[in-house]
């Protein structure tokens, strides 16, 4: 190895970058940064309750228009029976013809009954008025 290589790090015929070069590796680099943030800006949490957030979803997974979904008198509670949290709420969906539907009554219980709307069939109809009754009244 020649004492040229042992005391300069840079290989043989190598050349840094130009001030330019730099300045411009830094603009795109930055650039960069900011787009990678304005995409990912969406994904970051809203604050709200991460099992409002889940119910939400969930919910608006399960309409015809997902994207349609209005949430109301959203409410978070510790049932009074078995002290558990429950989300109770509203939801309001397009049909198939484009219109809202009416605002549906929904509970969504993190530690025990699942996610139920009134009239989606996951529940006997008597079923549900009893958990809501108990869960979000």
């Amino acid at each position: 190895m020649s004492e040229q290589a042992v005391n300069n790090p840079k290989p043989v015929g190598s050349k840094g970058y130009s001030p330019a070069a730099k300045i411009l590796m830094i603009v795109c680099g930055l650039a960069l940064a900011l787009l990678i943030g304005r995409v990912a800006l969406p994904l970051l949490p809203s604050g709200e309750d991460p099992d409002v957030e889940f119910a939400k979803m969930a919910i608006s997974d399960r309409l015809l228009d997902p994207s349609s979904a209005q949430f109301t008198a959203i409410t978070v509670k510790n049932r009074a029976y078995d002290g558990k949290k429950v989300v109770c709420g509203f939801v309001n969906g397009k049909n198939a013809f484009g219109g809202y539907t009416g605002f549906k009554r929904f509970f969504y219980a993190p530690q025990g009954n699942g996610l139920h709307v009134s009239g989606d069939d996951s529940l006997e109809v008597g079923d549900f008025e009893v958990l809501w009754k108990h869960s979000c009244e």
